[in-house]
């Protein structure tokens, strides 16, 4: 299957180029015979069929050139037809060269030039003969010269196909990584929220009297992770007001005497990624002992192009593995991969009742 996309715009473009060429190989060939002319003193651009045979032998070349690369290569070899095209490419070879030597035999009377040389007719003495020997003498001729244009073009064709090709694979490319991030994306909101349900419907339970305030917190939050982080790159300040959002979210179900405390710093105006801190701030509240006592912190700044986002929490020693396999965890590897290849350092380790998460990412290559 061959996919081809291609502007409205590109085929006139095209086709103007084509005939641009055309027009500068014929006004080169005249050129070439004006030479002739004053070197052996021999006029034959009055003669009445100098111009019909100057055009037949550029259409013989023109449709020689065209059937090799839209044709033979372009549908035979592309579709895997290998020796058909091969046979296409001799038979119409030879039969191009046989159609020049032709009309050289049918103006030689007229022209008094003595053969073709793919460049302009060559002046001078010559014995119309239509004899075997003088139609290979110049069948050789017309021979060399198309498969000399014949491998020009073939070269021009597959550099074409080549780079055509490598920027359709970066587009397919680039379209696969947008649909995982944004696969990516779909799973990490409804884990946040299936999260902040639970502790709702916790409280709840207990009417609790910030319950309406942490709706309120809840529903600025989805707001901005719908919507307004549907672009690729949102503006620092915005992302530091989301996680400030989500922090004062969670805090409100600790007790009093249990602070995150967060420090959210940049040295300029970046944009970066939406929610790349959410796994890491979830997993303070999802996986610590803030309920008993915990202590956490979180650093989210910039710092000369360079991003720091770390955790570090108090946690029990049960459950290590499960809280660096979390889903959290993984779609952040996956969207780093993807986003910030051979860019970006993300560290999970565990030292006793201390769990830590630690992730550096070049914003500025």
């Amino acid at each position: 299957m061959n996919l081809r996309i291609r502007k409205s715009g590109t085929r006139y473009r095209l086709g103007a180029l084509n005939v641009l060429y055309w027009v500068m190989a014929f006004w080169i060939a005249h050129s070439f015979n004006v030479g002739n002319e004053a070197l052996y003193g021999q006029p034959i651009r009055s003669a009445p069929l100098y111009w019909p045979a100057m055009l037949g032998m550029m259409a013989i070349q023109a449709a020689l050139l065209y059937l090799e690369t839209g044709v033979l290569l372009g549908r035979f070899w592309e579709r895997g037809r290998r020796w058909a095209c091969i046979a296409g490419l001799l038979v119409s070879w030879i039969l191009a060269a046989n159609l020049g030597v032709l009309v050289i035999k049918l103006v030689q009377p007229q022209l008094d030039v003595a053969h073709f040389t793919h460049v302009g007719f060559m002046v001078g003495p010559h014995a119309p003969q239509w004899t075997w020997n003088a139609w290979m003498d110049d069948l050789g001729t017309f021979l060399l010269g198309y498969f000399f244009w014949m491998v020009i073009y073939a070269l021009a064709w597959f550099t074409r196909k080549f780079f055509s090709q490598r920027r359709l694979l970066k587009q397919i490319q680039l379209r696969q990584a947008q649909t995982e991030l944004q696969f990516l994306k779909q799973q990490l909101n409804p884990h946040f929220l299936f999260n902040t349900l639970n502790n709702l419907y916790g409280l709840a339970l207990q009417q609790h009297a910030q319950l309406p305030q942490m709706l309120l917190q809840l529903s600025d939050l989805l707001r901005y992770m719908l919507y307004e982080s549907s672009t690729a790159r949102v503006p620092f300040e915005k992302e530091k007001h989301a996680l400030q959002s989500y922090l004062q979210l969670e805090q409100l179900r600790l007790p009093p005497d249990v602070l995150v405390q967060c420090t959210a710093t940049a040295d300029a105006d970046y944009i970066l990624p939406p929610l790349l801190w959410l796994p890491v701030a979830e997993n303070i509240f999802k996986h610590g002992c803030l309920d008993t006592g915990g202590k956490a912190s979180m650093i989210f700044r910039i710092m000369k192009g360079e991003l720091e986002i770390r955790a570090i929490n108090d946690c029990n020693d049960s459950g290590t593995e499960s809280r660096r396999s979390g889903i959290g965890l993984q779609n952040l590897q996956e969207r780093l991969r993807l986003l910030f290849p051979e860019r970006h350092q993300l560290q999970v380790y565990s030292q006793g009742s201390v769990f830590e998460i630690h992730l550096l990412i070049q914003l500025l290559p």
